[in-house]
C-alpha cells in the first residue's frame, strides 16, 4: 500500500529511484557508445592532422578575406567599383559551385584539391605581384573560383578518411579548427597589415597556402596507405 502511495504522490515526468539505478548501471557498463574524449584518444593522429589542417586553411583563408577591399584600393581599383569586383567574385564562386558536382564525379577528389590549391597558390602570388587594377581584379576573381574546388574537394577527402563510426565527431573537429584559425587569422592579419604592408602579408597568405596544398595530399594520401595496409576501408567512398 505504501509503495502505491508513492507512485501516486511522485512528480509527473520524473525517474523512479529504481529505474534511475539500472540506466547508472548500463551507462557505467559501457552500453551508451564512447564519449568524445576516448573517440578523440583511440585516433590521436588523425584527431592531431585534422586539427592542424584545419587551423591552417582557416588561418589562411581569412587572412586576406577581410581586406579584400583594402587590397584591391591599394592595387589601383577605383573605390566605387570594388563592390562589383568583390560581387563578380561571389558571382564567380556560385558558378563553380555548380560545376563542382560533375567535375569531382569523374575526376579523384584528390587529384582536384592538388590542382585547385596549387592554382590558388599562384593566383595568390600575382595578386601580391600585380601593377595593374585589372590583373588584380581578375586574379581575385579566380582564385575564389580556385578556393571553392579545394574547399570541396577537401570536404571530400575528410569524408573518405574518417571512420564511419567517428565521423561525425571528426567533421566537427575539423570545423571547430577551422574557425579557430579563421578567427585567429583575422585578428593577426590587422597587425601583420599594419606591420609589414599588404604586399608582404599577400605573399605570407601564398606560402601558406602552397603549404596546405602540399601538407593536405601527403596526410589524406598517409591515411588512406595505413588503411590499406590495416585492411580497413574508409568510410565512405566518394564517387
Amino acid at each position: 500500500m505504501r509503495a502505491g502511495i508513492r507512485r501516486r504522490n511522485r512528480v509527473p515526468g520524473t525517474v523512479p529511484p529504481e529505474r534511475l539505478a539500472d540506466r547508472r548501471a548500463s551507462v557505467s557498463d559501457g552500453e551508451a557508445g564512447p564519449g568524445l574524449v576516448r573517440t578523440l584518444r583511440a585516433n590521436r593522429a588523425l584527431a592531431c592532422g585534422v586539427v592542424a589542417i584545419g587551423l591552417l586553411m582557416g588561418f589562411y583563408v581569412s587572412l586576406l578575406t577581410p581586406y579584400l577591399p583594402l587590397l584591391l584600393k591599394e592595387r589601383g581599383v577605383p573605390l566605387e567599383l570594388v563592390g562589383v569586383v568583390l560581387a563578380a567574385a561571389g558571382l564567380s564562386r556560385l558558378t563553380a559551385a555548380a560545376l563542382a558536382g560533375p567535375v569531382l564525379r569523374r575526376r579523384p577528389p584528390l587529384r582536384v584539391f592538388l590542382l585547385s590549391e596549387s592554382a590558388c597558390a599562384v593566383a595568390t602570388l600575382v595578386l601580391a605581384l600585380a601593377v595593374h587594377p585589372w590583373t588584380a581584379a581578375v586574379v581575385l576573381v579566380l582564385r575564389g573560383v580556385f578556393l571553392l574546388g579545394a574547399t570541396v574537394s577537401q570536404e571530400l577527402l575528410q569524408l573518405s578518411a574518417f571512420p564511419g563510426a567517428v565521423a561525425g565527431a571528426f567533421f566537427g573537429l575539423v570545423q571547430s579548427a577551422f574557425l579557430a584559425g579563421d578567427a585567429l587569422g583575422g585578428a593577426v592579419g590587422g597587425w601583420l597589415y599594419q606591420g609589414l604592408g599588404s604586399d608582404r602579408t599577400v605573399l605570407l597568405a601564398t606560402a601558406l597556402t602552397a603549404a596546405n596544398a602540399v601538407l593536405v595530399p601527403m596526410f589524406y594520401g598517409r591515411l588512406g596507405a595505413r588503411a590499406s595496409e590495416t585492411g580497413k576501408e574508409p568510410a565512405h567512398v566518394p564517387g
